[in-house]
């Protein structure tokens, strides 16, 4: 199950809802900016690859 800290919960909500599920779906663990940033940064090498 995804957890999205307090403390970088208002820029995951910013995100678009399509990010936010494919962030949700990886179940991960999200507790500063970096690990939001990381993930994104994954979804967009996956989402280059194909």
């Amino acid at each position: 199950m995804t957890h999205v800290s307090p403390m970088v919960r208002s820029q995951f909500d910013s995100l678009s809802p399509e990010l936010r599920k494919a962030i949700l779906d990886r179940n991960v663990k999200i507790n500063t900016l970096y690990d939001l940033i990381d993930v994104l940064g994954d979804i967009i090498r996956e989402a280059e690859a194909q």
